[in-house]
C-alpha cells in the first residue's frame, strides 16, 4: 500500500537534503545568502525516520514470522544499498581525493550495513549514518513479532518504555559506552520513529485521545534531547505538523508527478548523491564551471543514477527476493 502524499513528502525531504549538501556542507562550497534555507535541510532526515515509523505497520501486520520480516527488510535495504557502495567506492578510489577515499576493510565491513558500530571504520558515504537508526529500529520491531504480540497495546507498552530511556539517557553523559547503548537501543532517534507509529494509529482511530498524549510524549523525548537547538525543536515540530494534515487529508494538494518521482527513488538518491556530488562539484570547479552549474549538474547525475538503480536493481531484486525465499501463502 503506498499514500501518494508520503511519496511527495520523500521526494521533497531527499531535495532538501541534496541541497544542504551541495550547497551548505559541502567544504570548498562558498557561501551564498540564497542557499541559507538549505541550511536545516539535514532535518529532513528526521521526517524519513517518521515516515519508517508510520508505514512499518505495513510490513508487521503482514507477515507471519521473525524470518519473513527479516527477508522483506534485507529486500528492501540491502540490494540497493550494496550497489551505490560499490559505486560510490569505486569512484571515490578512481579520484583520488583523499578526503573521500576509504579502505578496502572499510568498505568489506560497510557491507553489513553496521559499520557505525566498529570503532576507526568509516562509512564509504557520510549519508550512511542514518542507516544505523534504522536497522536498530527494525530489531526493535523483531520483538512483538517473535512475541506474537503485534497489538497496539503492547507495541505502545514497549514505546513508552522507549520514550522514557530517551529523555533519561539525554542527561546521562555522552562516553563510549553510553554511545554504544543510545546507539543500538535507539535512544538519540527512537522518539521519531515511535512518533510515526502514533501518527498510524491516530489516522485509524481519530477518536483515542490518549494517541494525541503519546505523541505529545514522543515530541517531549526529542525537545529535551535538542533542548540546545531551538530551531531544530521548531522544524520537528513543523514536520509533527505536517503529519497530521497528511493523516487528516489536507495534503492531497501537494500531489504531484515530479516529486512522486523523486520520492519513488529516494532511497537509492540519498545513498548515491553525497560523495558522487561532491566529487562531480569539485571536477566542474577545476573545469572553471561553478555556480549554478555545480548544484545541478550533480543533482542531474544523481537523480539519473537512483532511477537506474531502482528500475533494474532496487524493485527486480526486491521481487526475487521474496519469490525465492518466502513461500506463498
Amino acid at each position: 500500500m503506498r499514500f501518494k502524499e508520503l511519496d511527495v513528502l520523500r521526494g521533497i525531504t531527499a531535495l532538501f537534503i541534496i541541497f544542504f549538501h551541495y550547497t551548505r556542507a559541502y567544504p570548498l562550497q562558498t557561501a551564498n545568502s540564497f542557499w541559507g534555507i538549505f541550511s536545516y535541510g539535514y532535518l529532513g532526515v528526521s521526517l524519513f525516520f517518521i515516515i519508517s515509523g508510520f508505514v512499518i505497520f505495513f510490513t508487521t501486520d503482514k507477515v507471519k514470522s521473525p524470518q519473513e520480516f527479516l527477508i522483506k527488510r534485507f529486500a528492501r535495504l540491502y540490494p540497493a544499498y550494496w550497489v551505490c557502495l560499490i559505486l560510490t567506492f569505486t569512484l571515490t578510489s578512481l579520484a583520488q581525493f583523499p578526503i573521500f577515499q576509504r579502505t578496502l576493510p572499510e568498505a568489506l565491513i560497510g557491507l553489513s550495513m553496521f559499520q557505525a558500530l566498529v570503532p576507526g571504520i568509516r562509512s564509504i558515504d557520510g549519508a550512511y549514518w542514518s542507516l544505523l537508526p534504522e536497522l536498530m529500529f527494525y530489531i526493535l520491531m523483531l520483538i512483538p513479532i517473535i512475541l506474537h504480540r503485534k497489538d497496539w497495546k503492547f507495541i505502545r507498552s514497549m514505546g513508552i518504555i522507549w520514550m522514557l530511556l530517551c529523555i533519561i539517557f539525554s542527561y546521562i553523559p555522552l562516553t563510549l559506552t553510553t554511545w554504544y547503548i543510545k546507539s543500538i537501543v535507539n535512544l538519540e532517534y527512537g522518539m521519531l520513529f515511535f512518533a510515526g507509529m502514533v501518527f498510524y494509529q491516530i489516522a485509524n482511530n481519530k477518536n483515542d485521545k490518549s494517541n494525541y498524549l503519546l505523541l505529545a510524549l514522543t515530541y517531549i523525548a526529542y525537545f529535551i534531547q535538542h533542548r540546545n537547538n531551538y530551531i531544530e525543536c521548531g522544524i520537528t515540530l513543523a514536520f509533527y505538523g505536517i503529519f497530521l494534515l497528511f493523516i487528516y487529508d489536507k495534503l492531497q494538494w501537494i500531489i504531484n508527478k515530479p516529486l512522486m518521482f523523486i520520492g519513488t527513488i529516494s532511497y537509492p538518491l540519498y545513498l548515491i548523491h553525497q560523495f558522487w556530488g561532491y566529487i562531480i562539484i569539485r571536477y566542474l570547479k577545476m573545469w572553471g564551471l561553478q555556480s549554478i552549474f555545480g548544484l545541478f549538474i550533480p543533482l542531474i547525475i544523481s537523480i539519473s543514477l537512483a532511477w537506474l538503480i531502482t528500475s533494474y536493481i532496487e524493485k527486480p531484486c526486491n521481487e526475487w527476493i521474496r519469490t525465492r525465499f518466502l513461500k506463498k501463502s
